[in-house]
């Protein structure tokens, strides 16, 4: 087994996942088998990535707040088909999988509705490289990017915001350095660069 740099033991590849370090992507492969491809390296301490679904009714329209929750379904169907574990939480700080697995997750996300109350509860992610959080959310507003920007802060992974609510001509940013904004509405603006 090859000893690399970083301290990981170099394993095999697999299918690239969304939280996934694109510093990784293994680009011959990929160019063979017609999919992105990732090496896996064995990191015992790897933290699952951990998928919030905002439920703030403020955020949220009705339609933005059904897409949200296609979305963090997909991610945690995408996660289980490729064997990825993660943990899904509400915005509340409820757990959306309390230990039952998929369908556990799947049927309280059939059920879900907005939450009138305000909190929003980021997990810890732990000092973990590969730490990663994917926050779906409604319209992105400045406390959210704040939490977010104290999350990135004390973490060394990569934190994923997927922004689902129209806002008409409205700017999403400015957007804090070590946060992706992924753009899951219609109308959406997106500023030209993040600031750092």
């Amino acid at each position: 087994v090859h000893r690399s740099l970083g301290g990981d033991d170099f394993l095999t590849l697999r299918a690239y996942v969304v939280v996934d370090d694109l510093r990784r992507v293994h680009w011959a492969s990929t160019a063979r088998v017609g999919e992105l491809m990732v090496r896996q390296d064995e990191a015992p301490w790897q933290a699952p990535p951990v998928v919030v679904l905002d439920e703030r009714a403020s955020v949220h329209t009705p339609a933005s707040f059904e897409r949200a929750v296609e979305a963090v379904a997909s991610l945690v169907v995408m996660f289980e088909q490729r064997q990825v574990p993660f943990e899904a939480v509400r915005s509340s700080g409820h757990p959306l999988d309390p230990g039952w697995g998929l369908d556990a997750v799947l049927e309280q996300l059939a059920v879900i509705e907005p939450d009138a109350g305000n909190r929003l509860a980021l997990p810890a992610l732990g000092r973990s490289t590969s730490a990663a959080a994917i926050v779906v959310t409604g319209w992105p507003e400045a406390s959210t990017y704040a939490a977010l920007a104290a999350l990135t802060g004390a973490v060394q992974g990569r934190v994923m915001l997927i922004a689902t609510a129209t806002g008409g001509s409205a700017e999403i940013g400015p957007i804090p350095r070590g946060i992706t904004v992924i753009d899951a509405s219609e109308t959406l603006t997106r500023p030209s660069t993040p600031t750092r």
